[in-house]
């Protein structure tokens, strides 16, 4: 071990140091894509793994793990959002 950092992520006690000392051993590299690039992923891709993570933290083992969600509507609204309709 080159550092010994107790933290705590509940109050955030030496996260900041431990980031910090997480960087100072990163090596140096070319960036492999734009910086403002989040995801190869559509929206709508994006859409049915948010539903399908709430499905999972709501209904817990109530729900099979392989559930899938398939969106049927994807379209933007007049307030600026999505009007998403979704097949669990």
């Amino acid at each position: 071990f080159l550092d010994i950092v107790p933290i705590s992520a509940e109050t955030g006690t030496n996260v900041d140091t431990i980031a910090a000392i997480v960087r100072k051993h990163l090596p140096e590299a070319i960036h492999h894509f734009p910086e403002d690039y989040i995801t190869d992923r559509s929206q709508r891709f994006m859409a049915s793994e948010i539903i399908r993570e709430k499905l999972m933290r709501f209904l817990g083992a109530e729900l099979p793990y392989s559930v899938t969600v398939e969106i049927e509507r994807f379209v933007s609204n007049e307030r600026g959002g999505y009007d998403i309709n979704g097949l669990i």
